[in-house]
């Protein structure tokens, strides 16, 4: 499932693996550079409640970079607002994409299997 992006904020469901994508315009990177994701539960936060790491050198035929959530990194978080960060980081220097932006998680969507009652 893919996570749902409406402007800056992006929502997930609860415990559910999700992917976006990342295209920054106007952007060149440098060979061996990488797109950091991180989420917090506050901006001012020290704790990564979760951290990814994509090296700009697996960007798809398009140019995009997929940042991939397993249903881990969301299944032990409360519902809720959450903020995140986007960095690109080159030579070891960081430079921010997005800074402070609002993640979602929302609740988990519950999935009958067939033959199951469903209680209606």
């Amino acid at each position: 499932m893919s996570a749902t992006i409406i402007g800056k904020t992006i929502r997930i469901a609860r415990g559910e693996d999700s992917s976006f994508s990342l295209h920054p315009k106007n952007f060149e990177f440098t060979p061996g550079s990488k797109i950091v994701f991180r989420v917090r539960r506050r901006p001012d936060a020290s704790s990564l409640l979760i951290n990814k790491e994509v090296g700009t050198d697996e960007a798809d035929e398009d140019g995009n970079i997929w940042i991939r959530i397993d249903r881990e990194d969301t299944l032990n978080l409360e519902f809720g607002r959450y903020s995140y960060d986007i960095w690109v980081i080159e030579n070891d220097i960081h430079k921010a994409l997005r800074v402070n932006a609002p993640f979602e998680i929302l609740e988990e969507v519950a999935y009958l299997k067939e033959g199951e009652p469903n209680g209606l």
